[in-house]
């Protein structure tokens, strides 16, 4: 008998721990998975740049694409955003930058979200920045790196809007 009630009030104590968790430390868990989103972000696009500027340093030349920096070994594959994106090389008319392009969603997993995208502009270093694009597709090119707009993007549920990170060359 005495187990059982020792049993019940440790079942009753787990439970009160538990409910106290999601309640007072719910925001902390989600801010922590946004950082880590950005923080991605930002690591893949200067592990991307960086590349670019080894391939330069060895070659004397631009690398075309990310292509030339995996056959050079600069790169071992091409790196996947959170999003489920990739990396791509473009021009929007100034200087050549790399980028990757995501649908705006409310849902991490489905894109870049409001708060990914302030978290990339605070902590990119103006090296790194998020905006919005012009796009059709996440497909990243001259035509849409020519629209970036940097700033913080604005999820719309009627319609499909893309945000890119970038980083200049």
């Amino acid at each position: 008998m005495f187990n059982l009630i020792v049993t019940l009030i440790a079942i009753g104590l787990g439970a009160i721990v538990t409910i106290n968790t999601v309640f007072f430390g719910g925001d902390s868990y989600s801010e922590g998975s946004t950082e880590a989103i950005a923080t991605a972000y930002i690591n893949q696009a200067q592990q991307v740049k960086g590349s670019f500027t080894l391939y330069k340093a060895k070659y004397g030349a631009d690398a075309t694409d990310i292509d030339a920096l995996i056959d050079a070994d600069y790169l071992a594959t091409s790196p996947q955003t959170p999003a489920g994106g990739s990396w791509a090389l473009a021009s929007d008319g100034v200087d050549d930058v790399i980028g990757t392009v995501s649908e705006i969603a409310t849902n991490s997993d489905d894109g870049i979200s409001e708060e990914v995208c302030e978290r990339i502009n605070e902590n990119g270093g103006e090296i790194v920045e998020c905006g919005s694009v012009t796009a059709t597709s996440t497909t990243f090119d001259d035509t849409v790196a020519a629209t970036f707009t940097a700033g913080d993007v604005t999820y719309d549920e009627a319609t499909t809007s893309y945000a890119a990170v970038v980083v200049v060359r």
